[in-house]
């Protein structure tokens, strides 16, 4: 509930998480994990009411192996975000502890993680356009999100951080899936001729 004012007020709610912080357990297994199972749970979903809609010539084994690459991709794009935050913040002088940037990296992959709920519907412009939109408010909670936790005064060092860590870990998840993918998923039959 208090994630759409956390997207353009560094006071509410960053400010009882700076002063009160999550343990890195209640965070990783209260936030993180279940999240993150969000994407994988509809592209399930998804597969299943309609999979010829998005890829009709993948079979459901085929689906498996991409929920699965997807998994894989998350916890590289989310490990990623974390080394990023914490290298950018420590170029700038400011430190970031490893339960911070945790916390962090949780709050702000939370808008893409959710986003994944446009494949429950049909329409292609919502499945394209989510993601986008999630993209810049990840961008916009990791930014606001530094200036409060880690005490970064400056918006330009603070939305620095939130481009370079975000940007690096879609690159990462990206990488990931098409490494994945690629040699992974069986060749889809040719008609015959």
């Amino acid at each position: 509930l208090h994630l759409p004012p956390m997207l353009w007020s560094s006071d509410a709610a960053w400010g009882e998480i700076s002063r009160r912080p999550p343990s890195l357990i209640a965070t990783a297994f209260g936030l993180a994990l279940p999240a993150a199972m969000v994407p994988p749970a509809i592209l399930l979903h998804a597969t299943d009411l309609g999979s010829a809609h998005y890829l009709p010539a993948l079979s459901a084994s085929g689906w498996q192996f991409v929920e699965l690459a997807l998994i894989a991709a998350q916890l590289v794009g989310f490990l990623m975000v974390l080394w990023l935050v914490r290298a950018v913040a420590g170029t700038r002088g400011a430190k970031a502890s490893a339960r911070d940037a945790f916390m962090l990296t949780t709050v702000s992959l939370l808008p893409l993680w959710l986003s994944s709920l446009a494949l429950i519907q049909d329409e292609i412009l919502p499945v394209l356009a989510i993601p986008i939109l999630a993209i810049g408010a990840s961008v916009a909670l990791l930014k606001r999100g530094a200036r409060c936790v880690l005490g970064i005064r400056e918006d330009i060092v603070a939305l620095e951080l939130g481009l370079v860590a975000i940007q690096g870990g879609v690159l990462a998840w990206a990488a990931t899936m098409v490494v994945l993918l690629i040699p992974g998923l069986p060749a889809a039959p040719h008609p015959a001729n």
